[in-house]
């Protein structure tokens, strides 16, 4: 990890268990560690488009969606499908912003179990209350963590260069 204006004014490192409310350079170091994480999974995702899926013999396919790429940034969903009542839901379903040049993965939103879009403090958690912008982005992004480490010891791994394929649209009669 390159040092920066947070990991070069603090001793020692933070833990990821704490009981008080976490503060910005522990939410940063969660970021880089969620980014590292993302890097084993998906090793060349700055050169990625459209979508990709990773198949494990322990847990559902993981999907992957570019939503837009910039020479700095990817923005993309990674999401489970599980099918419920005959339909097809994602679960759960991250929207996730990667910064290349600064080495950091954060939660944009994620679908949480029934539908309910979470994003931002504009949610209504498991808990009566409405959680601080700060506090929402510690839990999802933990949540965040464990689920890439979750995938990763399952097996799932995206190659480090996508897959070339066809697209059905391209190939017309006449024109193969």
């Amino acid at each position: 990890m390159k040092p920066n204006i947070y990991t070069s004014i603090r001793k020692p490192p933070p833990t990821f268990e704490i009981a008080e409310r976490p503060c910005l350079d522990q939410l940063v170091d969660l970021y880089e560690g969620n980014f590292r994480l993302l890097r084993q999974l998906v090793p060349g995702l700055h050169g990625f488009t459209g979508s990709s899926v990773s198949l494990s013999a322990d847990t559902p396919d993981l999907h992957l969606q570019i939503i837009e790429q910039s020479p700095y940034t990817s923005q993309f969903s990674l999401t489970w499908y599980f099918d419920w009542n005959n339909r097809r839901c994602p679960e759960p379903d991250f929207r996730l912003r990667a910064s290349h040049d600064a080495s950091l993965l954060e939660v944009i939103s994620f679908q949480a179990g029934g539908g309910v879009v979470v994003q931002g403090n504009t949610h209504r958690p498991m808990a009566c209350h409405v959680l601080s912008t700060l506090d929402w982005k510690w839990q999802v992004n933990i949540f965040l963590k464990k689920w890439l480490g979750y995938c990763l010891e399952n097996g799932h791994r995206f190659p480090a260069e996508q897959p070339h394929s066809i697209s059905a649209d391209l190939i017309t009669p006449g024109n193969s």
